[in-house]
């Protein structure tokens, strides 16, 4: 970290001072920039700037190996790593072992698998039943 700056209130360490201003922001719930399309509104410009993003359907990052594109730099880099230079993440469940690419999606597959939010288990108990029944 470049002069490491940290909040008084709450003790996190920002990279630069400037950044500490936004931050203290979200101590007082002050967010000024505003969207002109929905009631969401940000604390930091470049912020909206991506937000506005999913109004307009701008996708400013180009995939330069297939037609796709992306609204945020975050978004392309882990497409182009997984899509096109075959790196992968490598999550695995801490429950049944399951091998996600994402840390995001391993955290929806412990809520939707292991967890009580998420998407309602399907009980599969029924299915081979069912298919015996409808065969006789």
């Amino acid at each position: 970290m470049q002069n490491p700056t940290m909040c008084d209130q709450c003790g996190v360490t920002l990279r630069y001072a400037s950044m500490l201003l936004y931050h203290k922001r979200s101590h007082l719930a002050v967010k000024p920039f505003a969207c002109p399309h929905c009631p969401k509104t940000f604390v930091m410009p470049y912020l909206l700037k991506w937000h506005m993003r999913s109004h307009t359907g701008e996708k400013p990052h180009q995939c330069p190996e297939c037609p796709l594109a992306f609204a945020l730099k975050a978004n392309f880099n882990r497409h182009y790593d997984t899509a096109h230079r075959g790196i992968r993440g490598f999550f695995p469940c801490p429950v049944c072992g399951r091998i996600s690419t994402t840390k995001g999606s391993m955290q929806l597959h412990l809520r939707a698998v292991h967890g009580d939010a998420g998407w309602p288990k399907r009980d599969r108990s029924k299915r081979k039943t069912k298919l015996l029944e409808d065969k006789e």
